[in-house]
């Protein structure tokens, strides 16, 4: 009999336990969204309604035919109610708007009428806040990986294609809102010499996941005022996709939607010629000014993929609207220059014999260089010298009374100018790759050097 007992005993709380699990339902809800909980009841007389979160805040009750709200848990006040021309038909399910990370939980329905007992079913809430977008921008040296607003905590890694096998530095930070939701945020260190590498951030919860990807890709030349940049080498339609090309990452010049519909912001009106199917752009009419960055970002389906061009002038052609200021600039230096030559051609009355030699190129490291008129390295006091850079920009002058004059746009890159014309460079960039002349003249006799200056391989110096 005792044995008996038992059993019956462990059949009655499997029965309770089956009952309460099958009486459970679960609920997803949609940060700041509505809400609705449903539960039902028999219908009968004289019904009465309490809603309760894990079983002890008060979220709603309903008796004597109207809302009871005087017990109301200040966390739910102007957010709940039922469909009371529902009620008399057993639907006693609650409605909640605006729903916050603090609404999760277990919620108990309870109901009870004259005709029937007291029933209980209870409804399991589960919040997110979902991941709708991955940001991402280039500053120097980093990515950026980045999305806000999300809910439950998300998980953030980087991948590389084609994998790699160099370790790539990255920090991640994950911040709490006021609202409880969660702030992500990732950068990646990028190497000087990565090109055609698809940077991969990868942000994910338990329902959604989201990719972005970042790619640098070959620098593009400006050929007599245009140029074509692509925003993948395979050129492949990117009908029904987003498309937006920036300028140094902020300046809008198109942006095409998900209908194909392409639109071309003001000021670049003039100088958009064509976009391709692909998100191929062709500009026109560009000058220095145009010198920059351009991003391409595709986005579909809340995926991103970028990729970033340098464009720059070809080497020795200047097509900017600056001309005429550089030449008012420059107008003094080049007045030193005639003076200095022409000094030295009054005291000959024959031709001018000129020597001309080929230096070594020499690599600029941590933004700095130093380049000789000759390798003897000797004094040029009383000589007149003239440093050039791609043979029409001058640098810096000297003449006989050994007085220099360096112009105002070199006025930040020259260092020092030794006795011997042996001239230090600063905080040089790829722009300042190229080749640089020095002319030393003395008694109608001109010699000149020619240097070429280029970056040391896979370094980057920053502007």
């Amino acid at each position: 009999m005792t044995v008996m007992m038992k059993v019956f005993q462990v059949l009655l709380l499997l029965n309770f336990v089956w009952t309460l699990t099958r009486g459970d339902i679960d609920v997803s809800c949609q940060f700041g969204e509505t809400c609705v909980f449903p539960c039902r009841f028999s219908p009968g007389h004289h019904i009465l309604i309490h809603w309760h979160l894990n079983l002890t805040v008060q979220v709603h009750s309903f008796f004597d035919d109207q809302d009871q709200l005087g017990q109301q848990d200040q966390q739910f006040k102007g957010r709940t109610s039922l469909f009371l021309d529902q009620i008399l038909e057993g639907n006693a399910s609650l409605l909640l708007t605006g729903v916050k990370v603090k609404d999760e939980g277990r919620y108990q329905c309870y109901t009870s009428t004259m005709e029937e007992d007291a029933t209980k079913s209870y409804v399991n809430v589960k919040l997110t806040a979902p991941l709708q977008k991955i940001n991402m921008t280039q500053t120097k040296n980093l990515i950026i990986c980045s999305s806000d607003e999300i809910y439950p905590k998300p998980h953030l890694s980087w991948s590389i294609s084609p994998p790699s096998s160099r370790t790539f530095q990255n920090k991640t930070t994950v911040q709490k809102t006021e609202k409880h939701l969660y702030n992500i945020s990732s950068s990646l260190t990028l190497s000087d010499s990565e090109e055609d590498l698809d940077h991969i951030c990868t942000i994910s919860t338990p329902s959604k996941q989201r990719r972005a990807s970042w790619r640098r890709r070959h620098s593009v030349t400006i050929i007599s005022g245009e140029a074509t940049i692509s925003c993948s080498a395979l050129d492949s339609s990117l009908k029904g996709l987003s498309l937006v090309w920036r300028f140094n990452q902020r300046e809008k010049i198109v942006t095409k939607n998900e209908d194909d519909e392409h639109r071309v912001s003001e000021e670049w009106k003039q100088h958009v010629k064509d976009v391709s199917e692909s998100g191929r752009l062709t500009l026109q009419h560009l000058s220095a000014d145009h010198e920059g960055t351009y991003t391409c970002e595709v986005s579909n389906d809340g995926d991103t993929s970028m990729a970033q061009i340098s464009l720059r002038l070809a080497e020795g052609k200047d097509n900017s609207h600056g001309g005429i200021v550089a030449a008012i600039v420059i107008l003094p230096i080049i007045g030193l220059v005639i003076y200095c030559i022409g000094t030295k051609l009054k005291r000959v009355d024959h031709k001018i014999p000129e020597t001309q030699s080929q230096s070594p190129s020499v690599k600029i490291i941590s933004g700095e260089a130093t380049i000789s008129c000759s390798s003897l390295d000797s004094s040029l006091k009383g000589l007149c010298l003239v440093w050039r850079f791609n043979q029409s920009e001058i640098i810096v002058t000297k003449n006989e009374d050994d007085e220099h004059r360096v112009s105002e746009e070199w006025k930040q890159h020259v260092k020092d100018v030794s006795e011997s014309g042996r001239l230090t460079l600063q905080h040089l960039s790829a722009d300042h790759e190229g080749t640089y002349t020095c002319e030393v003249s003395s008694d109608g006799d001109t010699s000149m050097a020619q240097i070429s200056l280029r970056l040391a391989e896979g370094k980057v110096v920053e502007k």
